[in-house]
Order: C-alpha cells, then sequence, then structure tokens
C-alpha cells in the first residue's frame, strides 16, 4: 500500500529538502520505490541536491503546473549505488524550477490547483510507488497545505531553540484541520550538544509528536560530493543515523 509523507515547517532553515533528499534514498535502499517533489514552487531547491542543475529549463514539476511538459516530462530517476539497486529500490526526482522568470508565472498568473494534487497520485499509480515524499515550502501556501492534506505521516521539522516553543501553537494550528495522518517531530540541533531530555519533552509536547529524530549538525553537508547522497558518503555519521532512526518512525507510522 503506497504512503505519501510530507515534511513540513513553520519556519526555514531547519533542513526539510536535506532529510527530504536522503530520506527518500534510505527508503529506496530498504527496496521501496520513491518518488520525492519539491512543492516549494516559491524557493525551490531539490534539483540542487539531486544534482539536476543540467536538465532543460522548461522540464521541471514548474513547467507541468504551467502547462509547459507532461508530468512524465518532469520526472527525474536518479542513480543510486549498486547495493540500494540490487536491493530493488527506486528513487525518482521531481523537481520544480528556480528561474525568474517562471516565478513571476506562478505567482502572478498562478495555475489550476487541482494538477497539483492529482499528480500526487498520478505519480503514486505510473511509478508504482510505496513512498511518495513531498518537500514544501515554510509555512503554510496553497501548495503546502495540499501537500499536508494528503499526507499519510507528517513530518514536522523544527529547530531546537526557544522561539520553536513560542512558535510551535501557530506551526501546529497551521496545520491542524489539514492533516489527517500521523505527526513526527524531528529536530535539528543547533550545536553537538543533545537536546536536554526535558527540553526535548517540551517539545513534544508544544507540537502534540513524538521526537522521531535530533538531527545534529553537520558541517560534512558542504563538502559532501555533489553526486553522492550524504547517508553514502557518511554512512556512520550522527546525522546519518538519525535519518535512519526516522526512517524507523516512518515505518511505525505506517
Amino acid at each position: 500500500m503506497s504512503r505519501i509523507v510530507t515534511l513540513y515547517s513553520y519556519r526555514g532553515g531547519t533542513g526539510k529538502t536535506t532529510t527530504a533528499v536522503n530520506l527518500s534514498r534510505l527508503l529506496a535502499e530498504r527496496g521501496e520505490r520513491v518518488a520525492v517533489v519539491d512543492t516549494a514552487l516559491q524557493a525551490p531547491a531539490l534539483h540542487t541536491l539531486f544534482n539536476l542543475g543540467d536538465i532543460p529549463e522548461w522540464i521541471s514539476f514548474t513547467d507541468y503546473l504551467i502547462g509547459r511538459c507532461t508530468l512524465e516530462d518532469a520526472i527525474q530517476p536518479i542513480e543510486l549505488t549498486e547495493d540500494a539497486a540490487a536491493a530493488g529500490g527506486g528513487l525518482y526526482a521531481v523537481p520544480a524550477c528556480d528561474r525568474s522568470y517562471k516565478l513571476e508565472a506562478i505567482l502572478t498568473r498562478g495555475y489550476d490547483i487541482g494538477l497539483l494534487h492529482e499528480a500526487f497520485y498520478q505519480l503514486i499509480d505510473r511509478l508504482n510507488l510505496d513512498t511518495l515524499v513531498l518537500d514544501t515550502f515554510p509555512g503554510i501556501t496553497n501548495e503546502t497545505a495540499s501537500a499536508v492534506a494528503r499526507s499519510d505521516a507528517l513530518v514536522m521539522m523544527t529547530r531546537a531553540d526557544r522561539a520553536a516553543l513560542v512558535g510551535a501553537p501557530k506551526a501546529v494550528d497551521a496545520v491542524a484541520g489539514l492533516s489527517r495522518g500521523r505527526r513526527l517531530l524531528a529536530v535539528s540541533l543547533l550545536t553537538e550538544t543533545e537536546i536536554g531530555e526535558q527540553f526535548g519533552e517540551l517539545l513534544a509536547q508544544a507540537y502534540n509528536a513524538p521526537v522521531a529524530a535530533l538531527l545534529p549538525p553537520a558541517p560534512e553537508l558542504a563538502g559532501a560530493p555533489a553526486k553522492t547522497f550524504f547517508v553514502d558518503a557518511y554512512p556512520s555519521h550522527p546525522l546519518t543515523r538519525e535519518y535512519r532512526r526516522l526512517v524507523d518512525s516512518l515505518d511505525g507510522a505506517a
């Protein structure tokens, strides 16, 4: 049975897109067929992390929404390591485009919002997916609301600071009436020091979700090879271990 996993954050700077990419890679390693869609149309980043900068600029999820290409045209197969491929999984990216004139077209002319959520289910059907991962824009836009509303599992991402606690009620209120799936909390740590148990409990209570992962800072992210996933380049890194813990939590939420 297929599932939709949406990554959401009330504020930016939580590592949401990096988490989406590496989460999808780990799911594929387990033999799943996975696709990742960039619904952050206002500031897309998925193409950068998947190293898809050389694709023609008119072939993207943005172009599909404004009628310049088909949905199939926007799908980009992602090469996996031999071990991951041997597990029987598959990985696909559906990147959006950051060209200014396309952003202007989306923001000024708009598009048929029905195409957005229809695309989610078309991707699941046409690619025979086990998991569809949706990366979103911070806060609540039309695209984010659509992604959250169709999630079977909602990963709420936040930073481990007091501002996260203050903003938690607004974050929860924003998704409370939309999400029907189970909520999980992934906390991006600001220092190497692990979050205190008491503060972790406060975050879990504030977001009404169990803490599924504590994501430590990783300077290595900046130096990771362009065509290599972080979890492949640093399989023993604490961040990779937390990504795996998040995958385990998602399986438990299925």
